[in-house]
């Protein structure tokens, strides 16, 4: 798993939760024990995002370096290991 792999690093995985209800995304959090940053968006904060980065559908996936620039567009898809492992190696390299 990438997230344990790039565990100690300078690497942070985020979940965002929007437009849905929010018992039943928490609800999926607990049942996929999904570990990690889970934050859940109203309104306002969803739409900033969709057009800060381009939303235009869930789920949405990004690679966001610390400067808050999309490292790859499209992005990869999670299924992608290898491109991301690729990806956040390079974003690691001083």
């Amino acid at each position: 798993m990438l997230k344990k792999e790039f565990q100690g690093q300078d690497v942070e995985f985020l979940y965002l939760g929007y437009n849905c209800k929010k018992d039943n995304w928490e609800k999926v959090i607990m049942q996929e024990q999904i570990d990690g940053f889970h934050y859940w968006l109203n309104e306002a904060q969803g739409n900033v995002l969709k057009q800060k980065f381009g939303i235009t559908g869930i789920p949405h996936f990004l690679l966001v370096d610390k400067s808050g620039k999309v490292i790859k567009d499209p992005p990869p898809w999670p299924s992608d290991k290898a491109e991301i492992r690729e990806k956040l190696n390079e974003l690691l390299v001083p």
